[in-house]
């Protein structure tokens, strides 16, 4: 089946600090619809075996994919923020941001294929 690419039609890195967000990606499905996500990287020393804790927004109006990098083992993770369900949240927090645990699938080549197949119906 090849290398499955992500081939993004745009790129857009948030340069506005203490906001939810690295970057905001388009891509055009097989259909021609333009479809846009928010990238939330999240680096981490610790292993990372399965689910991964973080502070995040509760809700978003767009599909936010969390890319976590293991430093340490130089290894990508990832899955959908809607996975994430909360452990604790803040209520004095302006953002109304949470800890959150989600739990990651490892980048591998079949997982970049799902990935694919998943923005496609975004």
């Amino acid at each position: 089946m090849g290398n499955p690419r992500l081939k993004p039609l745009t790129l857009m890195q948030v340069t506005q600090q203490n906001t939810f967000g690295d970057f905001y990606v388009g891509f055009r499905t097989k259909k021609g619809r333009l479809v846009t996500i928010m990238v939330e990287v999240k680096a981490t020393e610790k292993p990372v075996s399965g689910t991964f804790h973080f502070h995040g927004p509760e809700s978003s109006n767009i599909p936010v994919l969390i890319l976590v990098v293991d430093v340490k083992a130089n290894e990508l993770f990832f899955n959908w923020a809607s996975e994430a369900r909360g452990v604790s949240s803040s209520p004095r927090s302006p953002r109304r941001t949470s800890t959150l645990s989600i739990p990651v699938r490892k980048v591998t080549e079949s997982s970049k294929r799902e990935l694919l197949a998943e923005i496609e119906t975004k």
